[in-house]
């Protein structure tokens, strides 16, 4: 299970790495966004409803946080997200 977790969270750190922007993205709608991601299988050794991550975007679209990425196992984690301050309009 945590091999997984650790590959998963690569290739997520990966692909936003070689986006364009190079991991620089804009927060959704011109806020900070705060992503948390609950365990929701019976299958392994995390109980149903644990936080396995939390995550942060900030204005400027820079990650911070730990554990799982958002959205990177649909089948046993959920992703909440929480739209934080306003940053400005977004051109």
């Amino acid at each position: 299970m945590k091999r997984r977790l650790v590959i998963v969270t690569i290739m997520f750190l990966a692909a936003l790495m070689l986006s364009p922007g190079g991991g620089t993205l804009k927060a959704s709608g011109g806020h900070e966004t705060h992503y948390t991601i609950y365990y929701v299988c019976t299958c392994y050794t995390c109980p149903t409803g644990d936080v396995v991550g939390e995550w942060d975007v900030d204005c400027n679209g820079n990650w911070s946080g730990w554990g799982y990425a958002p959205y990177a196992d649909p089948h046993c984690t959920e992703t909440v997200m929480d739209i934080g301050a306003f940053c400005g309009p977004d051109y």
